[in-house]
């Protein structure tokens, strides 16, 4: 043996296992760690050994230590029972936000799932592996993670997809200088290419990972390629390299497994068998019956059944065709379990993640209903601010007309009155009393008369030209017994002139009515008009095209925006006539 390949496998586990023995915790599990990808089942004995002393150690400590102490257990083949531990590892790494010790929890969890045969499940977790792998210099674990992935997808998902993760899993192998594991890297990239039935390509690749291990002098790895290779040299036909490499696995005294021993002797009975020599194939066959699986079971009795079919044997030839039907069964019976198996991973997996998918579309219709909650309240605002400024300005318009109104009243026949009672009350007083009330401020007064008189004389006079106007008199006698005297296209026209008119006669009536009511309608401006241009209500009904209650209903609602309701409907009316 190879003086390196001693030191690593064999001196080296001795003298760490000697010298933890005076280390701290922390050394140990550190060491351990190094010590799985040389010696796993060193590691895993030395780990058992600290395991009551982890229960005194803080929290972080005991997550790697069950961290390592799966990944030992795994290395040795002893089955994973539960997942009760490695979650809580999983949670520990994922609160402490640890991706490079969270991707080995979720790779261990992966390994729960392909032991108890739930490839969708343990794909999920190598997946999650992989995804936070990104900045992880721990090459080895990922080289394992897609070469879990290919074992998985090649027993039941295609060999194309097993094929990209084996060749993947070799790079990372290579990285991690994995020195140990390249040779069977490279043989599972060849075995797949021997289910696709490229001998050809799969040769290449046993020889060449073959040879990785010869260079190694490491012969337990020849051995079992050697094997392979004897099986694939054996299909080829190609007897003479099958019983070299034959011999080179038994000669190396490496086999470690029976089931390798089976195939050894199936191989070897198959090549006496094609040299004719049938008594030694008998042997060989019945030895590779005695200690292999059903499948090799299956395969010897198929052969023993051909030979001494062939001797014309055939009470031995019904034996053994019975047990190789029993055999055919059994396997068949256990690939359709493994099968059956598998489709249930699959429709588990499946419903798993169709509840996940409603979860998730549940969560985005919770979070579009709080988005439209939020938009529908500000909205809300915006409409309330928006009625806020609005009445706002229409309590502002409310005053100007007030202000308006004011300045009417006191241009008004009333205010005339009140200022002619105030001279007579002022004369009474100069008589009577003698007052220093001088003639001046009566005169001022009689001015303001005149003044006020003047206006109203004025409106007067702009009313009585407006009544002798043409338009005046063809509005007020376009309407005959309730019925129109001229075609509504027509009317159209006299409505424009009599628009132009009233604007002309009273000062822009129409843009001062709509610079104190912006709202307004083209039906209530042209209400309005007719309003101003003192129209009866029946003949209104007939110009609108309305009824006389839908004209009422119009003026009332102007009345409400207006001034909220303040006046009446002909307080209203007496608001536009005077407008």
């Amino acid at each position: 043996m190879n003086k390196k390949i001693f030191t690593i496998t064999i001196l080296f586990p001795i003298i760490l296992l000697i010298s933890c023995q005076k280390r701290s915790l922390p050394f140990i599990l550190v060491h351990a760690e190094k010590l799985l990808m040389i010696n796993p089942d060193s590691a895993y004995h030395l780990l058992n050994r600290v395991e009551n002393q982890m229960k005194e150690e803080p929290e972080s400590a005991q997550m790697y230590y069950q961290l390592i102490l799966f990944r030992a257990r795994d290395l040795c083949y002893i089955p994973h029972k539960n997942s009760f531990i490695i979650s809580r590892v999983i949670d520990y790494y994922h609160k402490k936000e640890d991706d490079e010790h969270l991707m080995q929890a979720y790779y261990c969890m992966g390994c729960i799932y392909r032991d108890w045969h739930d490839a969708p499940h343990a794909l999920s977790y190598y997946q999650r592996a992989l995804d936070i792998s990104g900045k992880s210099n721990n090459y080895s674990i990922i080289a394992r993670i897609y070469n879990q992935i290919g074992q998985l997808e090649f027993d039941g998902y295609g060999h194309e997809l097993a094929m990209s993760s084996f060749k993947k899993a070799f790079v990372y192998f290579k990285r991690s200088n994995d020195s140990l594991t390249i040779p069977y890297a490279i043989v599972d990239i060849g075995k797949t290419y021997e289910m696709q039935n490229n001998d050809k390509m799969a040769l290449i690749y046993y020889l060449w990972g073959y040879n990785i291990a010869k260079k190694q002098i490491n012969k337990s790895r020849m051995a079992a390629i050697s094997l392979d290779l004897a099986a694939l040299y054996m299909n080829l036909n190609m007897h003479e390299k099958a019983r070299y490499f034959l011999n080179s696995s038994f000669n190396s005294h490496a086999i470690k497994y029976s089931q390798n021993w089976a195939s050894y002797y199936i191989n070897k009975g198959m090549l006496y068998s094609s040299d004719n020599k049938l008594d030694s194939a008998v042997y060989f066959f019945k030895h590779g019956a005695s200690i292999g699986d059903t499948f090799s079971k299956e395969a010897s009795y198929n052969a023993l059944y051909q030979i001494y079919k062939y001797r014309s044997n055939m009470s031995e030839a019904l034996k053994y065709s019975e047990l190789y039907n029993k055999m055919m069964d059994i396997n068949r019976d256990n690939s359709h379990a493994k099968e059956m198996i598998r489709m249930q991973s699959l429709y588990n997996y499946d419903r798993t993640e169709r509840k996940n998918q409603q979860l998730f579309i549940d969560n985005q219709r919770k979070e579009r209903t709080i988005a439209e909650l939020v938009a529908l309240i500000f909205i809300l605002f915006v409409i309330i601010l928006f009625y806020r400024q609005r009445n706002i300005k229409k309590r502002n318009q409310r005053n100007k007309s007030i202000s308006e109104l004011t300045k009417q009243y006191k241009e008004s026949q009333e205010f005339i009155d009140k200022n002619n009672n105030e001279i007579e009350l002022l004369k009474r007083q100069l008589v009577e009393n003698m007052n220093n009330m001088t003639e001046s401020h009566i005169a001022a007064l009689e001015m303001n008369n005149a003044k006020a008189l003047n206006s109203i004389q004025d409106n007067e006079r702009i009313w009585k030209s407006f009544r002798r106007s043409q338009i005046y008199f063809t509005i007020h006698s376009m309407v005959e017994v309730g019925d129109l005297k001229c075609s509504y296209s027509e009317l159209d026209d006299y409505l424009k002139k009599l628009k132009d008119t009233i604007d002309l006669y009273f000062d822009h009536f129409g843009q001062r009515l709509l610079a104190y009511y912006p709202l307004i309608t083209s039906t209530e401006m042209t209400l309005c008009y007719l309003i101003k241009a003192e129209v009866q209500l029946i003949n209104m009904s007939v110009f609108l095209s309305l009824s006389k209650q839908s004209i009422t209903n119009i003026r009332s609602r102007m009345n409400k925006k207006c001034f909220e309701g303040a006046k009446t409907t002909k307080e209203f009316d007496l608001f536009i006539h005077d407008f």
